[in-house]
């Protein structure tokens, strides 16, 4: 009876052993059921995240590279104050901007097969500032989107500095802030026209023997001077907006331009002769010499980082585009250059050739001195040094000095102003008129007013004058020219939105 007893314990510790063994196996299918769970969650939050982080890169790139548009927008305008453009730039500041913010974008680049797509908005009532909005969407490798929103708020700024009314005394063939002095010019002296001056240096005599045809008069004291308000305008360079050039010039190498070719062209101290360019642009971080025949290059703007000397056929604009000319250095015409801007961080000198057109002059715009040796020029210059005129024979010029202005002999037809004084070292004949903030010195001179001659100057100057208004400040002060980005971002921010 013992025995079997025994034998049924057996049997009831076998079931126990089954029962166990099925427990643990219960048991650790869940623990692998859970830990699998777990890892599977663990990887979609992996993967969200990496969707999240990628949209928010995608919007942060995205409200840079607005920024970066607004910077360049107010570049435009600013180098577009004075001109016709001005207005349409202003009108449509907001508009443009997010037009170009879309076009240029470029999204940022992913590895492990993440992408990102990035819209931009505009919303705001208010003209003065709006709400740029860029919405960027991430997608990974398994489709899992994720969507990151941000704002910035931008300011618009009129960049014009205040305006100066720019006048001249009417019917004046001299008028003189200060001294006007002859010294030594008995029979050799001729004015015509009204004479107003701050003083005189010799009996009233000595100059009404040589005046005609209108009135002689010395301001009288307390009496102000006409001409204290001037010009105050600093040139500066603006760098060439371009991607890749179609031609890249060894240094102190050469290009043979093709015929009526569009070329972008890039070097240092190089020249470029051959036949003439038909538009593009010409860059040099250098020195760089323009040379070429057929007519001149046309509608070719220029950026010249050392000295340019311009010969051969020259280069001009046509009546779709007026050409513009930026130098760090020295500029010299040797030869023609019409319907174009210059502005030269250096000194002037126009050597020869028929520069500008009496319809259409050339406007010269420079921070050093400017010299007129020879040639038919129909121009307008500003220099905020002194412009030097000898030998010429200009028969329709704007001469601006914030300086001073001398004369070494020659024909010349049109207005001179001056900022400072204006010496005439040798005979000079002039039908138009002489403004001098200052002295007037001149010696064995013929000055006549003409009116049709000084409505041609003063008429030809209307764009020149206008940018000079609109680009300078009165005399002593500054002309601005730039945005401080800063000033004009008022508010920004980046939230997350969620997976879509």
């Amino acid at each position: 009876m013992m025995k079997k007893l025994i034998g049924n314990n057996k049997g009831s510790a076998l079931l126990m052993a089954v029962v166990a063994i099925v427990f643990l196996l219960i048991l650790g299918l869940a623990v692998t059921t859970l830990s699998l769970g777990t890892l599977i969650t663990n990887v979609a939050d992996a993967t969200t995240n990496d969707a999240y982080y990628a949209a928010e890169a995608g919007v942060s790139s995205a409200l840079e590279h607005v920024k970066h548009e607004v910077s360049n927008y107010y570049a435009t305008m600013i180098d577009a104050v004075g001109s016709s453009g001005y207005g349409a730039l202003y009108d449509n500041f907001f508009a443009n901007i997010l037009i170009n913010a879309q076009a240029y974008f470029g999204e940022p680049v992913f590895s492990g097969g993440i992408s990102t797509h990035t819209t931009f908005g505009l919303n705001g009532s208010d003209n003065a500032q709006k709400t740029f909005t860029v919405t960027s969407t991430s997608t990974t490798a398994d489709g899992t989107q994720y969507v990151v929103r941000g704002n910035v708020d931008i300011v618009r700024l009129d960049v014009r500095p205040p305006s100066i009314n720019f006048s001249l005394p009417e019917n004046h063939v001299i008028y003189s802030g200060g001294a006007y002095n002859a010294p030594g010019a008995w029979g050799g002296l001729r004015l015509s026209g009204n004479i107003t001056v701050g003083d005189i240096s010799q009996d009233p005599s000595y100059y009404t023997y040589y005046h005609s045809n209108g009135t002689f008069r010395v301001r009288p004291s307390g009496e102000p001077n006409a001409l204290e308000d001037i010009f105050d305008y600093t040139v500066t360079y603006h760098s060439p907006s371009y991607t890749q050039p179609d031609v890249t010039v060894s240094n102190n190498g050469s290009y043979s331009a093709p015929k009526d070719a569009i070329r972008i062209i890039y070097g240092n101290n190089y020249s470029i002769g051959g036949d003439n360019l038909g538009g593009g642009l010409i860059h040099s971080t250098g020195n760089l010499t323009i040379g070429g025949g057929g007519g001149g290059h046309r509608n070719v703007d220029i950026y010249c980082e050392g000295n340019l000397t311009i010969g051969g056929d020259g280069v001009r604009g046509t009546a779709s585009k007026r050409i513009r000319i930026y130098c760090k250095g020295n500029v010299t015409l040797a030869n023609s250059v019409k319907k174009a801007d210059i502005f030269c961080l250096g000194n002037v000198t126009i050597q020869s050739g028929n520069n500008g057109d009496a319809d259409d002059k050339l406007n010269i715009y420079c921070n050093g001195n400017a010299y007129l040796t020879g040639g038919n020029n129909c121009v307008n210059v500003y220099a905020r040094g002194t412009i030097t005129a000898g030998n010429v024979g200009t028969p329709n010029v704007f001469l601006y000095s914030y300086s001073n202005v001398v004369f070494s002999g020659g024909n010349i037809n049109g207005i001179i102003f001056s900022g400072g004084d204006v010496t005439v070292n040798s005979w000079m004949g002039l039908k138009g008129a002489v403004f001098a903030k200052n002295n007037l010195t001149s010696v064995y001179s013929d000055l006549s007013y003409n009116q049709l001659e000084f409505d041609k100057a003063f008429n030809g100057a209307s764009d020149f004058l206008s940018f000079l208004s609109s680009h300078s400040s009165g005399s002593g002060g500054s002309s601005g020219g730039s945005v401080d980005i800063s000033n004009v971002i008022v508010s920004q921010n980046i939230a997350a939105v969620g997976r879509k």
